[in-house]
């Protein structure tokens, strides 16, 4: 059977690996991958896709939906570009697949989007 999640404790894993030092993030995701997978028995996911936007364009995106009263976090433009760049880490360090959701410089479309996403997970059921 298949589950498909939105923020998982992957999601877990970027949020708090952006506020380590780089050196301590490898510590952390074995801690916390054993913590979640192995002690608490949670499943663990066979595919993680990242949603990776620029992180000027998504808070642009933020503002104009929540207006300027947004998440404190994600107003912030040098946290959300730490956490891209941590995102983006952990998915080269846990092989995740990273979904391009601007290309060149144009937002792609959410069915565009979705049907790349659709398009490696029938690879990945496949084999």
């Amino acid at each position: 059977s298949t589950v498909l999640c939105d923020r998982y404790t992957t999601s877990n894993a970027i949020h708090q690996a952006v506020k380590l030092p780089e050196e301590e993030r490898d510590r952390y995701l074995d801690w916390l991958f054993d913590f979640e997978y192995e002690k608490m028995a949670l499943p663990e996911p066979t595919g993680v896709y990242f949603l990776d936007m620029p992180d000027d364009i998504a808070q642009r995106l933020i503002i104009a939906r929540q207006g300027e009263q947004g998440d404190i976090h994600e107003l912030n433009h040098d946290y959300l570009a730490a956490c891209r760049t941590a995102a983006r880490a952990v998915c080269r360090r846990c092989g995740w697949t990273v979904i391009d959701c601007v290309r060149n410089d144009v937002l792609r479309t959410p069915n565009d989007i979705c049907r790349e996403i659709t398009e490696h997970m029938l690879n990945q059921i496949r084999g």
